[in-house]
């Protein structure tokens, strides 16, 4: 700034001062260099150097955009004279401004600091996005931040016994829950292992059960089902519940008719499959009677206290059919949910049921042939796989359209998530004892192993 100040003043001073000696030497009679027009002459001077002098100090205070910046092209003024009119051999400095990356750069997904794994045997798998997501595998629980290319494992230290039916929850890319079984007592006493810094470090709480079915619904309230022992098409389970992020848990119900606070509001018989809480007061438990035309999914809207059965319409064609709750109703918002049902008569077919009141109404939507697995991205867009093939449904299972997957899965197939209708992934685990992961990017149609 003030290297172009006294630029300034160097030139005033040689267009004005001579000057201005030139023209009182000619008003008082001398020679001008114009002969007769001196006086018209030393005006245009003048008003020459007063421009030059605007000119100069404008440039003295113009502030420098990088050219990248959106106000360059509106405000050409904004530029210094040197950067826009630098030619390619001209001696200009490059500006030190960096620019801002163009709209197609990706950055690079972040690191753990964590040992890496090489293609691990996954058995449970749950992305948040399409980068982020948990995994468990027979030893270890992972991470990944690059879709499932590298898998860091996050286990607390000296846990190595996981695998198929380890009870968890990952909320977040922070927050997760795993139980571990105590081994001298696998079904009454466990080691809740909780994190809130996407594994790094490890909280451990013991707990009076070893495992069953999982789900914190937020970081301080969180649901258990443990199984208590099964046998002639019964079922014994007890529920827990948390407040404090799993610290401390509550048995708020069993059916278990040996203990003395046993209750029958949720019954003895029938097969329990699935534990799915909407809120700290609301969740169902879904599964099988083995008797004919019989829903199996009761409802508690006090934390587990008591229970009710969910009235469900009945589907056209359900007759001397066995109904199961497989897969807990799946809620894409606190309002809509799809609840898929397993019909099993002369034919298997699937049945779709949806709320748009957060469960406290159940519509039949439609059949489908065959089951499986079924996961919604949306209150409209889901898929399911039938053993064979997937569907895709674009308006709440409405309607479906099949999907011919260029990998046969199979009996390989261990589970599918999705997080958009684009990107998902499979998990498989073949009679040779091999685990493997495939991820797909245009909806199921194409599918390409994830090994590093």
């Amino acid at each position: 700034m003030r290297s172009k100040l006294a630029l300034v003043l160097h030139v005033l001073g040689a267009v004005l001062l001579p000057q201005g000696r030139r023209q009182r030497r000619s008003l008082n009679g001398g020679e001008s260099p114009n002969g007769g027009n001196s006086l018209l002459y030393s005006r245009f001077k003048l008003i020459s150097a007063l421009g030059l002098l605007a000119f100069a100090t404008l440039a003295c205070t113009a502030t420098n955009v990088p050219l990248d910046s959106p106000d360059a092209s509106l405000s050409p003024q904004a530029a210094s004279p040197s950067e826009t009119a630098a030619a390619p051999e001209s001696d200009a400095v490059a500006s030190t401004d960096t620019p801002a990356p163009f709209p197609d750069d990706t950055p690079l997904p972040p690191t753990i600091a964590a040992p890496t794994v090489s293609s691990p045997d996954i058995t449970t798998l749950r992305m948040l996005n399409e980068l982020d997501g948990w995994a468990i595998s027979e030893s270890d629980i992972l991470r990944t931040t690059d879709g499932g290319s590298t898998w860091y494992n996050v286990s607390p230290p000296g846990v190595t016994d996981l695998g198929f039916g380890t009870g968890h929850t990952f909320l977040n890319t922070s927050q997760a829950w795993v139980v571990v079984a105590e081994a001298s007592d696998p079904f009454g006493s466990g080691l809740l292992y909780r994190t809130d810094d996407g594994g790094l470090t490890w909280m451990v709480y013991p707990v009076p059960f070893g495992g069953g079915d999982m789900a914190f619904i937020d970081e301080t309230h969180g649901w258990m089902m443990v199984p208590l022992g099964a046998a002639a098409g019964s079922m014994a389970i007890a529920i827990y519940t948390t407040d404090d992020g799993g610290e401390t848990w509550a048995q708020t119900y069993t059916n278990d008719p040996n203990l003395t606070n046993a209750g029958d509001s949720l019954p003895l018989g029938g097969i329990k499959n699935n534990l799915t809480p909407l809120d700290a007061d609301t969740a169902w438990v879904g599964g099988v009677t083995y008797s004919l035309e019989t829903f199996y999914l009761y409802k508690t809207t006090d934390g587990g206290q008591t229970w009710a059965p969910q009235t469900i319409p009945t589907a056209p064609g359900m007759q001397d059919t066995e109904v199961a709750v497989d897969i807990g109703p799946i809620f894409t918002t606190s309002s809509d949910g799809i609840l898929p049902l397993r019909f099993t008569g002369e034919t298997l077919r699937t049945g779709f049921y949806a709320t748009h009141d957060g469960g406290d109404t159940w519509e039949f939507v439609t059949f489908m042939p065959g089951a499986g697995a079924v996961d919604f991205v949306s209150p409209t867009d889901g898929f399911f796989w039938t053993g064979e093939q997937f569907f895709v449904t674009a308006n709440g299972a409405q309607t479906w359209t099949s999907v011919n997957p260029d990998v046969l899965f199979g009996d390989t197939f261990i589970g599918m998530d999705f997080v958009n209708t684009h990107t998902g992934w499979v998990w498989t685990y073949d009679e040779t004892g091999q685990y493997g992961l495939y991820k797909t990017t245009d909806g199921g149609a194409t599918w390409f192993p994830m090994e590093n």
